[in-house]
């Protein structure tokens, strides 16, 4: 069977370091954030986490999307 949805250990890491620069950018914070920051972003968000991870890489998305 081929694999349709394929992601390397490298490809999650970019994508989760990509969310954490938008965090910083988005609420101010220094780049990287603590555990502890991210803790607060997990339970301020809490149970919208995955809506409001869709807004921080919208957030440093180059291009705009029409929908």
């Amino acid at each position: 069977m081929k694999k349709v949805f394929k992601l390397t250990e490298s490809k999650l890491v970019n994508r989760i370091k990509r969310l954490i620069k938008a965090i910083s950018k988005n609420y101010k914070k220094e780049y990287p954030l603590k555990k502890d920051e991210l803790d607060f972003f997990k339970n301020k968000w809490h149970p919208y986490t995955t809506v409001a991870t869709w807004y921080m890489w919208r957030s440093i998305d180059p291009v705009p999307v029409e929908y």
